[in-house]
């Protein structure tokens, strides 16, 4: 058996899963892409994996236990997108935004 950790932030705690399936000898799994660490570290929100399938919740606390999984409704590894994962309406959005704002602080200045 597997113990997962998740991170909710409506409690301030983690939530703590089981599954019963168990990696085999030599049977790592994949080594996670990871921002650049600070000084404390990778945030488990950077550093989780996917909440395997048929996890049964077991308990909250304060601590991470097991393995680090990415909270509710995170599907990857970042929580923020990558240029290339966003949409072509969701650039040119931001670009005006951008170029709003710009725009608005030279008038003010």
């Amino acid at each position: 058996m597997i113990i997962w950790s998740r991170w909710d932030p409506s409690a301030g705690l983690y939530d703590y899963f089981e599954t019963e399936d168990r990696p085999g000898i030599n049977d790592d799994l994949p080594v996670p892409r990871l921002p650049a660490a600070t000084e404390l570290g990778v945030p488990s929100t950077e550093a989780g994996r996917a909440l395997p399938s048929g996890a049964v919740h077991i308990g909250s606390g304060e601590f991470l236990v097991g393995l680090a999984a990415t909270p509710a409704g995170v599907d990857k590894l970042s929580a923020v997108p990558s240029l290339s994962e966003l949409d072509g309406w969701s650039l040119v959005i931001g670009a005006v935004s951008g170029v709003f704002v710009g725009w608005v602080l030279w008038r003010c200045a």
